[in-house]
């Protein structure tokens, strides 16, 4: 998703934002590093437009980084995407389902996210919507919307197999 939005900045906006990716595992930084580099190698060559460029995909910066000790400055970031770091916290639980963790982790979002800027794409396999909302809305996020997925019924009640929602973290005066 982070390669989608270097490009998408390149290609549609000719901005050039400030990108970071994180996680805790030196495997996956690594791996996201190869990604990207090779995906910028791939749009250079498939290039059919003389102002495309894959600049951007060497400026992004990578990040060893523990989210619930973050050492990402506060306030510095606008877009959150989680497709799964979320739903690993909740595995990870010493009590239940990682309530303290997943609380931790929704709080330090909200501490580096700008209030009344900052915006969460949130993906879960593991959580209603109802659910997410609960955990979040106490921490200053309100839901904007949501990715519709096929539903299914069983057992008398209706939902998808995975939910994506996207959340807009509130200004600290409204």
């Amino acid at each position: 998703l982070l390669c989608r939005l270097v490009e998408y900045c390149n290609e549609e906006t000719k901005e050039h934002p400030y990108f970071i990716g994180t996680d805790y595992s030196v495997d996956a930084v690594t791996l996201a590093k190869a990604v990207l580099t090779r995906r910028g190698e791939q749009w250079v060559a498939d290039d059919v437009k003389e102002d495309r460029t894959a600049k951007n995909h060497n400026e992004v910066e990578f990040l060893v980084d523990n989210i619930l000790q973050s050492c990402v400055r506060d306030h510095s970031v606008d877009v959150f995407l989680d497709k799964g770091t979320f739903d690993a916290m909740s595995c990870l639980y010493d009590d239940y389902r990682g309530t303290v963790r997943m609380q931790t982790y929704v709080k330090t979002l909200a501490r580096l996210g700008k209030p009344g800027k900052s915006v969460l794409c949130l993906t879960t396999a593991n959580f209603t919507k109802k659910e997410i909302k609960d955990m979040f809305s106490a921490s200053g996020w309100e839901f904007v919307n949501q990715v519709k997925y096929p539903v299914f019924s069983f057992g008398g009640g209706t939902g998808s197999h995975v939910n994506t929602l996207l959340y807009r973290l509130r200004d600290h005066h409204g």
